[in-house]
């Protein structure tokens, strides 16, 4: 986090008062874990949980003080303390294991707030050693110090004693600092604040400068930049650098934390105290067993981030008695080395890395010995013939140590007939096949069902909008057999042809040509083939230019907040800046720029918006759908000039008005500032669903019989003009009867979200807020509690509404979450449809089970899914009426 010298001493005080504590979120619905080895005692653990608050994305590095090998370390910039790093780049130049963002730090000029100490050397002291954030100490005998730790520290020459404010500090506020190589080269020089600079080498002064230029830092000692006023040491003579509060030689590691949020097992809260759900990086502790726990809470775009309370309980549920809330927000970041490619990777979600003042790292002296385990890691079950997965392992030694793989030492052979290149496995027969890997003496196997001919091409994105010249790279696609197995094909392995002329295809990438028409890449693998349709470029429909403040208003939250817009040249525009002051605010805050009754162009599937000097606060807009209000959140898009583009996708429903853009943020106490806006805008897609049906196949189901006359049960999809009487006139002797698209009053229309008739049970859910959960948190809850529990050997769901995503969920977690939950059902030995009425292609597909229907009439029609029951078996069939 960005704290800038004016509120230093603010963030920096003690907020020991009342923190508001955050209720839990009100529902757990599903939590699932995956543990890797790092090294001997070291492990790597993701945590993906979906509670009623949204989702939240965990990594967790778990070990034991103890564990001989193993150490944590304070990174840095290795060339200077004055400069920030990424955590990727000092845990790779540390050669470290892992490692995390660290300590809070200053912005202007940069600097940590906190002490740094490895091994006995200490790298930068407190900033403020009068009132000290909290530490995080390990001695070389693994006892632990944690909390604030009173450090001073002196020059001692002769009998005359220097007070020493910094260690590796930049020396802006008038007190005595010194300068290791941990600094770099060279000093900030003399002429600071008019200062005298002497090099002190074995304990004696070998240069003095009064108000000089930089001064070289000596390798086997320091440079004491003296402040104003006090005793400056002459050439020649002894001098030792002195530090009380701690026993810096007996120090393994140590660094600043910005606060304690758990201290024997209760969660408190003190210093700097940041509100709100954010990302989070935390240290945890149990002082009896010495384990450890390192912690990073995504927090940005699809995940959901936490408060300090939550973290807290987090790191209880862990079973430490101790923890620390490092810096958050931008700064969150978790890095991992690959043994495979030496190089390191980020493994939370972030939007780009930023440069951090330190890191906490994790470093492993285990000696690797020779292969003793091997895993394939490949996380595939089922794959087509004539289509290629690659078998990756995973190859450890006794102590479990993860050990890099030679590929050129890999066997691999099948049970069925496959061409075998490498490490890619490419069968060429259907059937149950097993395969092994041998790697030296050792050997695994895994089982693959080898699967026929898919019937269905299932697309990440069906529709691109590009203009003349643009480019895009067909992705990997699912494919879906007869009876509902799915596998993903390479796109270096489907047949792709372009119709209608609009460009051309080179391997895998599509470029646009000047053809203004629509036209399609048609996509063919074994007989099964889907398009993507190519549109003209999605039309910006302006909202508002934002090049004056007419007709706009600013407010602020809370109390104490202030807002105000002004209109600001542009170049050769103008653009709407909005003040924000929070400078007597201590909790979450947000301002925002208020827009009166705007509804937005129908088809609106994201707003647009370019912003200038935006950089922790999180960007939303606040939208109102039928009268209930709604926050989409805005993600970076595009970086024009100093400008950039951030997009925020809407839930898929008309009749959405704007009400506010808003800014939110909690990271840091006291702040004012401005964002700069313009071109406000709504990206309006085109309807596609309608386009080159004949370049799709379709599922073709056993149970379903257009032709069907039934009384029993009906899923009712209305279109937009369609009357509530041509469904009842359509339904009337129907025993059930769903309505998707709008509501109709009838006796045999289910009135309860939740409807159990015999074997059956129907659920009826809403979306128009782009999830289930984000429409109404109960929704989850039931699908888990009653549908999925139920007795029910049928089970029938309906989502009305949705985004113009899959399933039409904007969030790619929920969409996975709700695809294994349905999985799980029919595992169960469940029945399972899913009904949508998206503006997509009427079509169904059978997928691992799961028979998924959209249905999209036309405007003046009804499609009535007809269901009738025979016992535990159904029959079912579409029928169109107007």
């Amino acid at each position: 986090m960005r704290i800038n010298k004016r509120i230093m001493s603010a963030v920096v005080g003690l907020l020991m008062g009342a923190t508001p504590i955050m209720a839990a979120p009100q529902f757990k619905y599903i939590e699932k874990k995956e543990t890797t080895n790092l090294a001997e005692g070291l492990t790597h653990e993701i945590i993906t949980s979906f509670t009623s608050d949204g989702f939240r994305g965990i990594n967790v590095l778990k070990f034991n003080l103890n564990q001989s090998n193993l150490r944590l370390v304070p990174l840095f910039n290795n060339s200077t303390t004055g400069k920030g790093m990424a955590v990727s780049k000092m845990v790779q130049s540390k050669n470290a294991v892992a490692g995390v963002n660290g300590d809070f730090f200053n912005y202007k000029p940069f600097f940590p707030l906190g002490i740094a100490i490895e091994n006995g050397e200490l790298i930068t002291s407190n900033s403020d050693a009068s009132n000290p954030t909290p530490s995080i100490v390990v001695g070389k005998d693994k006892s632990l110090t944690l909390g604030r730790i009173e450090v001073s520290m002196s020059l001692k020459v002769g009998d005359k004693t220097v007070p020493v404010g910094m260690v590796n500090k930049p020396n802006n506020y008038g007190s005595t600092g010194i300068y290791t190589s941990r600094w770099g080269q060279k000093t900030r020089g003399g002429k600071v604040n008019s200062q005298s600079e002497v090099a002190i080498e074995n304990g004696v002064v070998i240069d003095r400068l009064d108000q000089g230029g930089p001064m070289n830092i000596p390798k086997n000692g320091y440079v004491v930049n003296i402040k104003d006023g006090m005793y400056v040491p002459n050439v020649g003579e002894n001098a030792e650098f002195v530090v009380s509060g701690i026993n810096v030689g007996n120090i393994e590691f140590a660094i600043g934390a910005g606060s304690q949020i758990l201290k024997d097992g209760k969660a408190v809260n003190t210093h700097i105290n940041i509100s709100g759900r954010h990302p989070r990086t935390a240290i945890g502790f149990n002082k009896n067993t010495l384990d450890c726990v390192i912690v990073t809470v995504d927090g940005r775009s699809i995940y959901h981030g936490m408060t300090t309370a939550d973290v807290s309980e987090l790191l209880i549920s862990m079973g430490m008695t101790d923890g620390f809330n490092l810096d958050g927000g931008g700064s969150t970041t978790m890095a991992i080395k690959n043994v495979n490619t030496d190089k390191v990777d980020v493994v939370n979600y972030i939007e780009s890395e930023r440069a951090v003042a330190n890191g906490v790292g994790v470093m492993s002296t285990s000696e690797k010995g020779a292969p003793a385990t091997i895993e394939i890691n490949s996380d595939f079950d089922k794959i087509f013939k004539n289509s290629s997965k690659q078998i990756n392992i995973k190859v450890f030694d006794e102590k479990g140590n993860p050990l890099k793989v030679n590929q050129a030492a890999i066997a691999i052979s099948s049970s069925v007939p496959a061409t075998i290149n490498g490490t890619w496995f490419k069968p060429t027969a259907a059937g149950d096949a097993t395969v092994s890997v041998t790697y030296g003496n050792l050997s695994a196997t895994k089982n693959v069902k080898v699967l026929d001919t898919p019937t269905a091409l299932l697309l990440p994105k069906d529709t691109i909008a590009l203009g003349n010249g643009g480019k895009y790279k067909v992705p990997d696609v699912t494919a879906i057999d007869a009876v509902g197995n799915r596998s993903t094909i390479r796109a270096e392995e489907l047949s792709l042809n372009v119709v209608g002329g609009v460009g051309t295809m080179s391997g895998t990438v599509f470029t646009r040509n000047k053809n203004n028409g629509n036209g399609a890449i048609e996509v063919s693998f074994g007989g099964a083939k889907n398009r993507i349709i190519i549109s003209k470029s999605a039309r910006k429909e302006s909202i508002n230019a934002l090049s004056n403040t007419t007709g706009l208003s600013a407010t602020a939250q809370p109390k104490g907040a202030r807002a105000s817009l002004q209109r600001v040249k542009d170049k050769n525009s103008h653009a709407v800046r909005l003040w924000y002051n929070f400078e007597k605010v201590t909790d979450s805050k947000s301002a925002s720029i208020n827009f009166k009754n705007t509804r937005l162009p129908n088809d609106s599937s994201e707003l647009s918006i370019f912003v200038r000097d935006i950089e922790d606060q999180k960007l939303t807009a606040k939208i109102s759908i039928a009268g209930e209000d709604m926050d989409v959140d805005f993600t970076k898009n595009q970086t024009i000039d100093d400008f950039s583009e951030w997009r925020a996708k809407l839930p898929g429903e008309n009749g959405i008005y704007l009400k506010s853009i808003d800014i939110a943020e909690s990271e840091g106490k006291g702040t004012k500032g401005n964002v700069d806006f313009k071109y406000l805008a709504a990206v309006v897609s085109p309807d596609t669903s309608k386009m080159f049906k004949n370049l799709r196949t379709d599922f073709m189901d056993h149970l379903r019989n257009d032709n069907l006359n039934s009384s029993d049960i009906a899923i009712v999809v209305r279109g937009t003009k369609a009357s509530a009487a041509l469904v009842t006139k359509n339904t009337a002797k129907h025993k059930i009867v769903s309505v998707l698209g709008g509501a109709v009053n009838a006796k045999n229309v289910t009135k309860n979200r939740i409807t159990t008739d015999n074997n059956t049970i129907i659920a009826n859910f809403k979306n128009n807020k782009g999830g289930l959960r984000a429409t109404n948190i109960n929704q989850w809850n039931e699908l888990l509690n009653s549908v999925k529990t139920s007795a029910a050997s049928n089970v029938i769901i309906t989502i009305d509404g949705g985004s113009k995503d899959e399933l039409g969920l904007i969030n790619p977690i929920e969409r996975k979450f709700l695809k294994e939950t349905l999985e799980e059902m029919v595992k169960a030995g469940k029945r399972v449809f899913l009904i949508t009425n998206l503006k997509h292609p009427t079509a169904s597909r059978f997928e691992e089970g799961v028979r998924y229907m959209n249905i999209n009439p036309a405007e003046n029609e009804v499609n009535v899914l007809n269901i009738n029951r025979i016992g535990d078996n159904v029959i079912y069939g579409i029928s169109t009426k107007r």
